[in-house]
């Protein structure tokens, strides 16, 4: 006949071998944290003209932002990446190409919080369109965060252009494309856009 002290020992080795066994499914039955997301896809346009490349500043109380800009943006719901690098380019320059294509794309790491994953990255490329008058300013019109923001545009010699990360990644491709004679094929007015002067 066991004794009580013996009783309430073997009760709580049982209830610490029942904590532990718990502990032990929970360990290795739960879920590991969320370590990605689903991939974002931006685009961005490089207008060139000639051996120059057209970029911007966000002009802010009377002066010009030092860091160069190029139109960029993320693809709507039901949004081909060359239509979000058509409507991003409209928005925020006012300018509407006709022959942008893709130069490269390439992806990027992105975090929030705990979550990790990667960006896609699309480059387009087109020529400036040929009765854009430069410099010339503009004022965003679209319905994103940037609504409002004023831009001032100027054309930069190619060569020796320096952008942000992660603008500069296709500035090589870029500039080989352009060293070879390579030219932006024309591929007709794409749907909703059309003409080419920058809107004020």
């Amino acid at each position: 006949m066991l004794t009580p002290t013996v009783l309430i020992l073997v009760v709580l080795i049982g209830c610490a071998l029942l904590f532990v066994l718990i502990m032990l499914l929970r360990y290795f039955t739960r879920r590991a944290p969320s370590t990605s997301r689903s991939s974002v896809n931006r685009s961005v346009v490089y207008l060139v003209s000639d051996a120059q490349l057209l970029v911007m500043q966000q002009a802010t109380t009377g002066r010009l932002r030092a860091r160069l800009e190029l139109p960029k943006g993320k693809a709507m719901r039901g949004e081909t990446d060359l239509e979000a690098a058509y409507r991003e380019c409209l928005e925020e320059s006012g300018l509407r190409p006709t022959d942008l294509q893709l130069l490269t794309s390439f992806q990027t790491p992105v975090r929030s919080g705990k979550k990790r994953g990667m960006e896609t990255w699309n480059a387009f490329w087109g020529n400036v369109p040929a009765d854009t008058l430069i410099p010339f300013t503009h004022r965003v019109k679209g319905k994103g965060r940037d609504r409002g923001r004023v831009y001032h545009f100027q054309l930069v010699l190619l060569d020796t252009v320096e952008l942000h990360p992660p603008l500069d990644v296709p500035l090589p491709a870029l500039r080989r494309a352009r060293a070879e004679g390579a030219t932006v094929p024309f591929s007709g007015i794409p749907p909703k856009h059309g003409g080419a002067k920058p809107s004020s």
